[in-house]
């Protein structure tokens, strides 16, 4: 088998307008999603009323839940296209699994919606006999999409079959809503009445803070979290191994008063791979053009190559946000992962998004990663770097 090294450049996309990195998006039930800047001021307003969750995804649009479908909103607000289905009875949260397909939790049909990524539905996840009223999801590096059972105070973990693997039903769990996987690997639930810090490996709780009235929470370009309530504030919450929970900034958001889900602003970048293919009997040119979407708090990396490319399909690559000891260097590592065959067969991808925290503000600075694709006995792999800053 021959193999040919491509290098990749990144660049920070200049071309199209994009939410701005670092801002805060929170979701507000009377109207629709209420941007702030990083002094906590009220900037925009997008999206349509009734927004009950937000979040970021593949191209870098928002992605709205309200009620009867989930809007997927541009940065020039311009809507792209909306998800719904005759099933589909109250969306309340969604996230994003591999191959950029959209997970919808539907509390009222005690399911969770997959759609592709042109709006197409997929398949269902959960019945009820699995769930009751779910609520939030996240879907873990490993893969598994993790549903809050709200009515029934609840916790279940499906894998990616859709097979229910595991159900938490401890007192501790309460109604749950939001919840987000923290640079540490735990994940953290927001559940109306306190935090909590769970082990997706055991299932078993290992701390909690109270807090009224919490509904949504995602992880900050600090690594600290931010906690939405639903009296109009928002807090940043710290967590560590010596001091536990931390709340170390509440302050109560201009123009908003029932919040909801929150979310960060993306960092965006180009990407453009140049090199050569090499087969058996004929060595191609291979030029591909693609942008690479970090979310921070999302856990999860974005990769999208044009409709032109040989490459084929766009897919998500799971991770988990990472501080070093210092606590001023952040990086997303991503999972190996494969894709339906394509053009060329196979295709796996491993990418870090690597930058600074300085201040309480978060600088992406570089990507690095390999892209791997067979087809028979012929492969492509490239590695991925990037020098310049985004911002």
């Amino acid at each position: 088998m021959r193999t040919v090294l491509v290098i990749a450049a990144l660049a920070a996309s200049a071309t199209a307008a994009e939410f701005t990195p670092n801002h805060l998006f929170i979701a507000r039930y009377g109207d629709g999603i209420l941007e702030y800047d990083l002094e906590g001021n009220h900037v925009a307003s997008h999206g349509p009323v009734g927004a009950a969750s937000v979040e970021f995804g593949p191209d870098g649009h928002m992605f709205v839940t309200t009620g009867n479908g989930v809007t997927e909103i541009d940065a020039e607000g311009n809507t792209v296209r909306t998800f719904g289905h005759g099933s589909l009875g109250f969306a309340i949260d969604t996230d994003f699994g591999p191959g950029g397909q959209l997970f919808v939790a539907d509390f009222n049909g005690d399911q969770v919606l997959v759609f592709d990524r042109d709006g197409t539905f997929d398949r269902l996840i959960g019945d009820a006999t699995s769930l009751d009223g779910a609520a939030g999801i996240r879907i873990a590096p490993n893969g598994h999409l993790w549903v809050s059972s709200q009515n029934v105070q609840e916790l279940v973990e499906f894998d990616p079959d859709g097979t229910v693997v595991r159900v938490i039903d401890d007192a501790f769990v309460g109604q749950a809503s939001e919840m987000v996987f923290g640079p540490d690997g735990m994940l953290y639930l927001a559940n109306g009445a306190k935090i909590l810090r769970i082990d997706p490996e055991t299932g078993a709780l290992t701390n909690s803070m109270d807090y009224a009235n919490a509904a949504g929470i995602t992880v900050g370009p600090d690594g600290h979290f931010r906690v939405t309530d639903d009296t109009g504030f928002v807090d940043v919450v710290s967590h560590d191994s010596i001091g536990g929970f931390q709340s170390l900034d509440r302050s109560a958001l201009a123009g908003s008063s029932t919040t909801g889900g929150v979310a960060c602003g993306p960092f965006r970048f180009s990407l453009k791979v140049k090199g050569r293919f090499v087969d058996p009997q004929l060595s191609h040119g291979v030029k591909e053009n693609a942008t690479l979407t970090y979310v921070p708090g999302g856990n999860a990396i974005f990769v999208d190559f044009g409709e032109s490319s040989s490459f084929g399909l766009s897919f998500v690559g799971r991770g988990v946000d990472n501080l070093d000891q210092n606590g001023k260097w952040r990086w997303m590592l991503g999972v190996e992962m494969s894709v339906a065959p394509t053009v060329f067969g196979t295709t796996a991808l491993s990418i870090g998004v690597k930058g600074k925290t300085v201040d309480g503000l978060f600088f992406a600075k570089s990507a690095s990663g390999t892209l791997h694709r067979t087809q028979g006995t012929t492969s492509v792999e490239a590695s991925l770097k990037s020098k310049k800053k985004l911002q």
